[in-house]
């Protein structure tokens, strides 16, 4: 049979052919698009998850990993290879350099990182107490170190 002067199995194939660009347009819909945690949102739920550490005679432990979270997201954040480095090694290559983007909050990383250390490495005991004091510290220097995202801002003599 032929209508319009086109075979007929020309249309089955048209018809065919638009039900699947349709059926395929429709999935691709349905598909939902995953997007990745930020360095951000990733070290505060590590931090997070470490509140679980806080216990007892396990401040090496829990100084270790806070301290890794932090150098991890410093790492992220900067792309400045800082996990493998020391203490001192992290202050005299980034916090000292006037230059460095760390160099704003050299203050409070270097207290949050000899802090840690004294837990580490001298053996020094944290109570609990003090335990909730570095994670509180860990959290708010993830929170300074943020990236500023730009604010839209009305034009002069007009509206938003």
């Amino acid at each position: 049979m032929v209508v319009a002067g086109i075979p007929r199995w020309i249309w089955v194939l048209a018809a065919v052919c638009c039900l699947l660009v349709a059926a395929y347009c429709w999935w691709r819909k349905r598909q939902t698009k995953i997007v990745p945690d930020s360095d951000e949102t990733l070290a505060l739920r590590g931090l997070e998850e470490a509140r679980s550490m806080i216990k007892p005679g396990a401040a090496r432990e829990f100084c270790a990993v806070v301290s890794n979270i932090i150098r991890i997201y410093i790492g992220k954040r900067y792309q400045i290879p800082v996990v493998r480095e020391t203490t001192e090694e992290l202050v005299r290559r980034h916090l000292a350099d006037a230059d460095s983007p760390l160099s704003l909050h050299a203050a409070a990383l270097r207290e949050f990182l000899d802090l840690c250390d004294l837990a580490k490495f001298a053996k020094g005991e944290l109570a609990e107490e003090d335990m909730g004091r570095v994670l509180e510290q860990a959290r708010l220097l993830v929170e300074a170190m943020r990236p500023v995202t730009a604010v839209a801002t009305p034009k002069k003599g007009g509206t938003p």
